[in-house]
């Protein structure tokens, strides 16, 4: 009987009035006193009940005397449950009605929301958290009903920031977090519907406008949504706009710029963070919403912890204000072995777990061994290693000017690897120790060279590596080298040529390493050489101003005069004087007669200049007669004036 109870009292009388038409016989009114004893059970049970159906009770108890408790007791039950039976799908039926407003919708919720995503939607930065957006008109919000029908409803928030829920009404959203948004429609649906189950969820956030100013490139209106924090409108406002047209002359005078940052710029940003080059205040963002109230972004703290406070969400009609860095401002800074290090402007509140936060923790890659405070006019104190980064005792409140300087062991690199590569036995990497392990020891490691190999036109490549730890900029270093040479314009074109083949070969004889034996041409390794050992060709290639140029088997012992002929001879547009023999290891130019040709060398005959080539001496006598034949005319020229 408890559960009868119970279902009486989950019916809505709203549902009950619906289905009786406001008629006091109501049929749940038979469940009541079905606990009541003997006679006064028949009563109850039949309390409310039309004339005809007092005549079927009256029929179905007719002859059953007091005694008989047993039997009244079932006939009653049963007649209960019967009753119940009936009733149960009419009241279910009757409250189910008063979802149908949503549940006709459930179509068009379903339209609405093809609508929506198949709108072009803005790219969102995070995930939008409850607590910290905001509502506001044009938001497009998900209610979603899981008890007593399962049905979901696309609702817009109206341009008065309220949402409107069929046969419940408006419920204001505008101005209320998610949150306290969700809050209020379950408790507005709850005392409508007791017996509701959902949730109400963004499927969209809004498109809003809002203003930057201050130290951007770009001020001004920036269309965005509401989900966008304010660190993705600092960037949006970043990207310069290019002007129409550039000439050159501006180009020249507009530079790099910061795009292009010097070696010191990078220098400053890998140790100290980009606070010489960062002109705008990270930590005091200002922004004004439109109902007069303010909030402040730490883009800083933001990255460091990820916490959306720090970062908010922008509104309608906000005004970002991006300040201007003040010399002045005081600082704190974490410096040394951390993954970000930076100087960052101080806020009171400031916490030492904080400041370690935005270095972004210790440097995984290093041996911390211990860190330091150090504070202006003050002792340092000593943090241990231990007790970094944690919320206890040490965790201590900041001051302006402190600085932590975390210390890391040196890391002494013990081993490398050196590669062999080509004609040898077994071609791969192998372990060495930098400035120890010797050329011949790694060919030795690598079983020696094959048959065909020819040693002495192998080449050792390195790399080349700054105090970054990181390969020079070419450009820089070729600046840098050209600024104070003394080199004439006849120069620049080779420097130049030669500037661009720097590639890191190690200069070794290997004629005299592996064919003569001597030990000290064999030079130690570093980590990351690289040795290409060549297969011999036994070829010689002979071009130029040749009659048939190509590869000619090298034969021991021959000089420059064979080769050619072997060319078919000279051509006739040749200028043998200039010929040469160019060494295929040092690719060095050696004249004919000079030279040993060797297996991988080249024969070059140049053509004949189009025009004489004239000396130094030649030249000089052109300019004296070219200068004496004007000084001539200017004496003339005076003369005349003179005379006058």
């Amino acid at each position: 009987m408890s559960y009868l109870y119970r279902m009486e009292e989950s019916i809505h009388s709203e549902c009950i009035n619906k289905k009786s038409g406001g008629d006091s016989r109501v049929i749940p009114t038979l469940t009541r006193g079905v606990t009541a004893p003997d006679d006064a059970r028949i009563h109850t049970l039949t309390r409310g009940v039309t004339a005809p159906d007092h005549a079927r009770i009256h029929t179905l108890t007719r002859g059953v005397t007091a005694p008989d408790d047993a039997r009244i007791h079932t006939l009653t039950r049963g007649v209960t449950i019967l009753l119940a039976l009936l009733v149960l799908p009419v009241c279910l039926h009757a409250q189910l009605d008063s979802f149908n407003p949503l549940m006709q919708k459930e179509g068009k919720s379903g339209e609405a929301a093809a609508s929506v995503l198949g709108r072009e939607t803005a790219p969102v930065a995070r995930t939008v958290e409850p607590e910290l957006y905001v509502c506001g008109p044009n938001d497009v919000m998900s209610l979603v009903i899981t008890m007593p029908v399962n049905v979901e409803a696309v609702l817009p928030v109206s341009a008065d920031g309220s949402l409107v829920i069929p046969k419940v009404g408006a419920v204001p959203v505008g101005g209320k977090t998610l949150a306290e948004a969700r809050r209020e429609v379950t408790n507005v649906l709850k005392r409508k519907y007791p017996a509701f189950e959902g949730t109400l969820t963004l499927l969209q956030p809004r498109p809003i406008l809002v203003k930057i100013r201050g130290e951007v490139k770009t001020p001004g209106l920036l269309r965005v949504t509401a989900g966008t924090p304010v660190s993705m409108a600092l960037q949006m406002a970043a990207v310069e706009q290019e002007p129409e047209s550039t000439t050159k002359l501006q180009l020249m005078q507009q530079g790099d710029g910061v795009s292009n940052p010097n070696y010191r710029q990078r220098l400053g940003a890998r140790y100290f963070g980009s606070w010489e080059t960062e002109r705008r205040a990270l930590r005091r963002i200002v922004i004004q919403h439109a109902d007069g109230s303010t909030s402040r972004a730490d883009i800083p703290m933001y990255e460091a912890t990820r916490d959306g406070r720090y970062d908010p969400l922008l509104r309608e009609g906000d005004i970002i204000i991006v300040p201007q860095r003040d010399v002045s401002t005081p600082t704190i800074a974490v410096l040394g072995a951390v993954q970000r290090p930076g100087v960052f402007e101080y806020m009171r509140g400031d916490r030492l777990s904080d400041l370690l936060r935005m270095g972004f923790g210790l440097d995984p890659t290093k041996t911390v061994i211990g860190a330091e405070l150090t504070r202006e006019g003050k002792e340092s104190i000593d943090i241990p290693v231990s007790t970094l980064g944690g919320e206890g005792v040490n965790d201590m409140e900041l001051e302006p000017g402190d600085r932590l300087i975390v210390y890391a062991r040196r890391q002494s690199g013990n081993l490398g690897t050196a590669v062999v590569d080509g004609e040898v036995e077994q071609p791969g990497a192998y372990p060495i120790v930098p400035g120890e392990t010797r050329l011949s020891e790694l060919v030795k490691m690598a079983g020696g060279f094959t048959s065909q190999a020819w040693p002495g036109l192998s080449e050792l490549y390195r790399r080349q590596i700054g105090i970054e730890g990181v390969a020079p900029d070419p450009s820089r270093e070729k600046d840098r080298t050209f600024e104070k040479s003394p080199l004439v314009n006849e120069d620049t074109l080779y420097w130049s040529m030669n500037a661009r083949l720097r590639e890191g070969q190690v200069a070794v004889d290997f004629h005299r390493l592996f064919v003569a034996k001597q030990a000290a041409a064999d030079v130690p390794l570093e980590d990351g050489d690289v040795l290409l050992v060549p297969r011999n060709t036994r070829t010689v290639y002979v071009y130029g101003q040749v009659n048939t140029h190509g590869f000619v088997p090298w034969s021991e012992g021959k000089d420059f005069e064979w080769y050619i002929e072997q060319a078919g001879g000279i051509g006739e547009s040749a200028d043998e004087d200039r010929a040469a023999v160019i060494k295929s290891n040092t690719r060095a130019w050696v004249k004919p007669d000079e030279a040993v040709i060797e297996p991988g060398d080249m024969i070059y005959v140049p053509h004949e200049p189009l025009v004489p080539v004239a000396s130094t001496t030649e030249l000089l006598a052109v300019v004296a007669a070219i200068a004496g034949s004007l000084a001539g005319v200017a004496g003339l020229v005076i003369s005349i004036l003179n005379t006058r």
